[in-house]
Order: structure tokens, then sequence, then C-alpha cells
């Protein structure tokens, strides 16, 4: 039978090599940081609980102002929004523009129960990039987070 030690001789990546170097790398990167904001409290909690869980740094929001509020307090370490295209003093779309005007090139995901179709054509409302339908599978949504995160940022 083999110690441990030797068992972590044999498998263990070596000191020098390319995988030890980014290894070391990736334990000073910051967590990613995800402001959610939807107005359904219950959603918010259950999706702060899972993506907490999954490695990220999230805030939470339950208005459009809120969201505003907690944008310009922490623009420096936000990497993504989560904004619901409805929430109850606003749209998605209206909070995205003020962001816009704090950090232009901020990623945004938007979330609706409706299709992008049926915002453009029932409620006259074009949201540009990615809308991640509602209800969702958690497997979905870190697809999509994991996706913008990888682009590069441009900003508009």
């Amino acid at each position: 039978m083999r110690t441990e030690a030797q068992f972590e001789e044999q498998y263990a990546v070596p000191r020098d090599s390319h995988w030890q170097k980014q290894i070391t790398c990736r334990k000073h990167l910051r967590k990613r940081t995800i402001l959610f904001a939807d107005d359904n409290s219950e959603l918010r909690e259950l999706t702060r609980i899972l993506l907490q869980k999954n490695g990220y740094s999230i805030l939470t929001a339950g208005t459009g102002a809120e969201t505003l509020r907690l944008f310009r307090e922490k623009c420096n370490i936000v990497d993504l929004i989560i904004i619901d295209v409805f929430l109850p003093d606003s749209n998605g779309r209206q909070v995205m523009d003020n962001v816009r005007k704090i950090n232009s090139s901020v990623k945004i995901l938007f979330t609706s129960g409706y299709n992008k179709d049926d915002l453009e054509n029932r409620y006259a409302l074009k949201i540009p990039g990615h809308i991640l339908q509602k209800p969702f599978e958690l497997k979905q949504l870190l697809g999509e987070i994991r996706d913008i995160l990888d682009q590069p940022v441009f900003s508009e």
C-alpha cells in the first residue's frame, strides 16, 4: 500500500511545469462579482446561494433604483449584471442605459419570462445581447455566465 506522500509524488504536477504556473496564478485572481437584479425575492436568494456555491461573489437588488445604487457603489468590482427585463420601478433596458453611463463596457445578461420576439413585438422593447428565458436551470445560467465573462470587453 502506498503512502500519501508516494501518491502525491506520482500524481502531482511538477512544480516547474506550465500547469503549476497557471494554478499558482489563478490562486491570486479575485472571485468574479455578479450583480443579480430580480423583483422575486425567492429567486434572488436561491440564485445568490447557488452562484456563491459555484465560486462567484454576489450582490442582489430587487428594483432598478437599487441596482443602480449598488452598481454606483461597487462598479469597480462588478464583472456582470444579470437583470430581469421587467422590474417594479423600471425595465432592464432603462437600467442598462444608466449603468452604461457609469461604465460603458460592463457585461449584462437579461432574464425574462418572455422571449426576445415577444419583448420587441408586444412591448416595443429592444433588448441587446443575451436574454436568458425564465424559468432557467442552473446549468443554463452558469453556461451563459461563463460565455459572457469569457468574451473580450468592448465599449459601445
